[in-house]
């Protein structure tokens, strides 16, 4: 999905569901031992479990907020045109919302497919030499980590073209493609739109051209009103 740039120890133990994914999560991290019975005590589960292999990315992506972006998520002003309750949610229930919101983001980008590339109109990625391409399920380009160097500096972001070069282009083994990776780091790059500018949905200086606020080329409709129309359905959220 093309996206409106703007310029401004060990390897772990994994689980099952990891190991279905067939990636591992970036070196550091652990998972949550309660988040599993947290959300069957909600009966909640992100639309991307549609993919058994998403209850990893899910696990993985609510201890990232509930550890280090919680605070910047929570300056945003417009939540509630994706969550219209979000202001009497608890901090918890307010992580499962952001949950929602980027299993929805990551659908209308990558089909929920860790390996999407798509080539875009943006000349020459300065880190490859190559045409610029998103690529995973966030959509990143490797000159994000250019275009951003103390958000996606490692190992806040493990995004690494010389370990990816002599890869396949759709290999998963590339650190781009690596679904914890991809997720990491396009979750910084959300938290700090939303710490700067406190909005998620804007006209113009966003990042994922789903996140625009007005129709965009080819498309008929805002998608932004359709990720908004997917978070609503969370029960919480009504």
């Amino acid at each position: 999905m093309k996206k409106i740039f703007v310029r401004i120890s060990t390897i772990l133990l994994l689980s099952p569901l990891a190991l279905e994914a067939s990636a591992i999560y970036p070196e550091g991290y652990l998972q949550s031992e309660n988040f599993e019975g947290q959300l069957q005590q909600i009966n909640f589960s992100p639309t991307w479990e549609k993919k058994p292999e998403a209850r990893a990315w899910s696990e993985f992506l609510y201890d990232l907020i509930d550890r280090e972006l919680f605070v910047d998520l929570d300056k945003v002003t417009d939540m509630t045109r994706f969550c219209p309750t979000y202001k009497k949610l608890d901090r918890e229930h307010k992580i499962y919302a952001w949950l929602e919101l980027v299993s929805q983001m990551t659908y209308y980008e990558s089909g929920w497919s860790p390996v999407s590339r798509m080539q875009e109109d943006m000349g020459t990625d300065p880190v490859t030499k190559k045409p610029v391409f998103s690529e995973g399920l966030m959509q990143l380009s490797y000159q994000d980590t250019v275009n951003y160097p103390k958000l996606l500096k490692y190992p806040d972001c493990k995004i690494d073209w010389s370990k990816d070069k002599d890869l396949a282009v759709k290999d998963p083994n590339k650190t781009i493609l690596n679904p914890y990776i991809n997720l990491e780091c396009g979750s910084r790059i959300l938290a700090d739109q939303i710490k700067r500018k406190r909005k998620i949905a804007m006209s113009s200086g966003v990042y994922w051209a789903v996140l625009r606020d007005n129709p965009y080329q080819f498309w008929k409709a805002k998608v932004v009103d359709q990720i908004a129309a997917g978070v609503k359905k969370v029960s919480f959220c009504r």
